[in-house]
């Protein structure tokens, strides 16, 4: 192969990454779109009234994900566009994150390889879970990190207010007090890191 036909594959490829925003995974084998960063900060000062709904763009401005945040009792307007009853939505605080493309509405934040429709998610969270000792649990407390196609996806819990009653949501430990309001730092970044279709257990 000349050497000006090797540069001339090698613009074309460039231009092919460029237009279809695909970027490699190293080592995976795999091409996941490439997202628009994200950060940003929402307050939730009503737990069961409050929510995210945040689609994810392409470079070209196209949307390619959907996520939403809730918790279980949530008694806002369902915003889901997979699941119009939100009762696939557990704990105190949930997040839930679709591929557009995907009609059986999988939630690629499970990490349940046999069904991925089970919600056992870092994405998940108890009151429990950001009270005491816990809240310092790496990735499992107060600060979470979840990789999954080609994005890192970090969700900080700060200012967390607790009432007088006991959680009625998912506590395993009696002594953890209800959630009455959050801020929450939520940071979307591109990662090659991140090779899997559906985020795992460990990251």
């Amino acid at each position: 192969m000349s050497l000006r036909l090797g540069r001339a594959i090698k613009s074309l490829l460039l231009i092919m990454v460029s237009v279809t925003g695909l970027r490699p995974m190293p080592g995976s084998g795999r091409r996941w779109p490439e997202i628009v960063p994200v950060r940003r900060t929402f307050s939730f000062s009503d737990v069961d009234r409050d929510s995210i709904a945040l689609y994810l763009n392409g470079p070209q401005g196209k949307p390619l994900y959907w996520l939403g945040c809730h918790s279980t009792d949530f008694a806002g307007k369902p915003s889901d566009p997979f699941h119009d009853d939100e009762d696939d939505y557990y704990a105190m605080f949930d997040c839930h994150l679709h591929w557009l493309k995907d009609k059986d509405g999988y939630n690629l934040l499970s990490y349940d390889a046999a069904d991925p429709r089970e919600n056992f998610s870092r994405a998940l969270t108890t009151s429990e879970d950001i009270e005491g000792r816990c809240a310092d649990y790496p990735d499992w407390g107060l600060v979470r990190h979840i990789r999954v196609r080609g994005m890192r996806i970090t969700l900080e819990f700060k200012d967390v207010e607790l009432g007088k009653e006991p959680s009625p949501l998912w506590a395993g430990d009696p002594s953890a007090k209800e959630v009455k309001s959050f801020k929450l730092d939520l940071s979307i970044e591109p990662d090659e890191r991140a090779r899997s279709a559906f985020a795992g257990w460990d990251g």
